[in-house]
Order: structure tokens, then sequence, then C-alpha cells
């Protein structure tokens, strides 16, 4: 995207040992990084789209990679997914381009294990009781056979390691007690996590409609794959031998936003096979084929060039 004329940015999670040189900006987590006041590798550029506040805390002269790191600390904690989002819409309204089209990749930190939600989240769903997959206690054919205690568990299967040891759930409680009580935890924490990714999905959204951009953007949304939530008992994503049938953990969600004027312009989310996913535009003339995502009918040009977005 950089070589095809686009200014170009990574924020968030990386996750890789190597530098994200090959961008313009960048400002990233060091491996799964925190959920609160976290520390960031920085580009030298991240110290302009700082608050004067932090600015104070972001070293002079900046390391080489990888000791190029700050935290981002404020008198508060600081959720991760909200620094991200403050970073990018800093860049976003700081570019040293602002005539290029941009493609800029905003990873989140959430909802990855173990889930953190943001403070203002604590209460959210506890007036709520989950309902429960049908399989939640049926573990089945799923997960190696000779191996009762291999994965994570929802319930005390494995002893060593299940989500009642993550949520504190009562060690007394019965088997069944137990299960329900952890599987209850276990959602509501994932899912007030998760909200925090949608808090800023929006103020990100926000922000490009108030700069007038909205209607210009490729907006990508894809998960990295699926995960179990509670499904035969395991928790979590890698579970060989649980693929003998269809399954959520086979299924990764993806969001499409695309400008009105695209064929099939609009938003639509979608449940896609692991596998399935390519890269959708290696440059700004392969906006066309992005646009016509979705229907192999709609194959219209799209006039001028839309700037594009991954979360």
């Amino acid at each position: 995207m950089r070589r095809a004329g686009s200014e170009t940015a990574i924020v968030g999670k990386w996750h890789l040992a190597s530098e994200p040189a090959a961008f313009d900006f960048y400002c990233v987590l060091p491996g799964q990084g925190s959920y609160f006041n976290p520390t960031m590798l920085a580009h030298p550029d991240t110290a302009a789209l700082l608050p004067p506040a932090l600015r104070r805390e972001f070293p002079e002269p900046l390391p080489a990679w990888p000791k190029n790191s700050f935290r981002i600390a404020g008198q508060d904690s600081t959720y991760a997914d909200d620094a991200i989002t403050d970073l990018a819409i800093a860049w976003l309204k700081q570019r040293k381009e602002p005539r290029k089209p941009f493609f800029l990749m905003h990873h989140f930190k959430g909802p990855h294990d173990n889930f953190e939600n943001a403070e203002r989240h604590d209460f959210l769903y506890d007036e709520t009781t989950i309902p429960e997959p049908a399989s939640l206690r049926e573990r089945g054919r799923h997960g190696p056979l000779d191996a009762p205690q291999y994965g994570t568990s929802v319930s005390k299967r494995n002893p060593r390691r299940n989500m009642g040891h993550h949520m504190f759930v009562d060690q007394n409680l019965d088997a069944a007690a137990y299960t329900t009580a952890s599987y209850q935890r276990y959602l509501k924490k994932y899912l007030r996590t998760l909200r925090g990714v949608d808090d800023n999905v929006a103020r990100l959204l926000a922000h490009l409609a108030e700069s007038g951009e909205l209607d210009n953007m490729v907006i990508v949304y894809p998960s990295d794959r699926g995960f179990m939530l509670g499904e035969h008992d395991p928790r979590a994503s890698r579970q060989p031998g649980a693929l003998r049938d269809p399954h959520p953990r086979l299924q990764a969600d993806l969001l499409l936003r695309s400008p009105a004027r695209c064929a099939r312009g609009g938003q639509e989310t979608h449940a896609t096979a692991l596998g399935a996913l390519r890269p959708a535009a290696r440059s700004p003339r392969d906006e066309q084929r992005l646009c016509g995502a979705g229907s192999r009918r709609h194959r219209n040009p799209a006039q001028g060039s839309a700037r594009a977005i991954e979360a």
C-alpha cells in the first residue's frame, strides 16, 4: 500500500519480533501487551501525537527497536484499547501528507484472554443470565479422546487449568454449580472486554464522520480466528482434535463497510471460514475488486480512490 502511494500506519497489537519499519508510522504493543497502562514500542513521530502529560514520559532521544518503549499511564489507569484509539485518531488528525490516500491498521488488544475490561464496564451484564450453549456439558468426541484433561475447560474437567480458576469461582461448589458459575463469569468478562472494542470502533467511526472521511472509506474488521465460548466445554481456539464437525471455532467474523458509491456500498457482517480470507486490496487500484466483495455479480468500477482502515 505504501509503494502504491498511500500513507501507512499501524497502531496497537503487532505480536511479531521484527520492527514494523515498512509503515510510515507505528506505535505497537510488545507481544500481547497489557490491558492497562500499556507499554508501547514507538516510532519517533509518536511524541508529537501525545498529550503533554504523556509526552513528558517519552524518551528523548528514542532508542532503536526493540528498546524504543514508553509507558502510557496517567493519573488514572489507562485502558489499552482506549489508548490505541487515541493514538490512531491523533495520527489521522496530524498526518504528514493529508492529500494522499491512507492505510491504517488499527489493532485492538481485546478480547484476548485473560479478559480484562475497561473499568466503566465492571458491572455490565451483572443483572443478566447468559444462555448456555446446548453442548456445554456434553464434550462428546471433541478433543483427544484419551486426554480428558486436554485444553482449558469451563467445567472442572481440567483440574489444572479451567475458567473457574481464572474467574475465582468457589472451588468447593459441586460440578454442576461450578460449571454454571464459571460459564457466567467467563462470558460476562469476555463480553465486557468486547464492549471496549465496540466503544472504540464507534469512536473511530465518529471521528471519520466528523472529519468528512467516512463516506470515502473502506473499513475491514476481520477476526483472526474463531473462538470457543463454551461449546463442548473447551475454552479458546486451539483445540486440535475438535475439528470433527462444523464448529464455531472454524468461523471468523468479518465486518466490511464500503462507500455508498461502491456497487455493494453499506455495511455487512459475515461468518467467514478460516482460510477463506485473502488480501482484498493491495493498492488503490484494487478498490474495484474490494467494492465488489461479497458478490461476483457486482464488478462496477468505483469512481476515485477510497481510503482504507483495517481494524
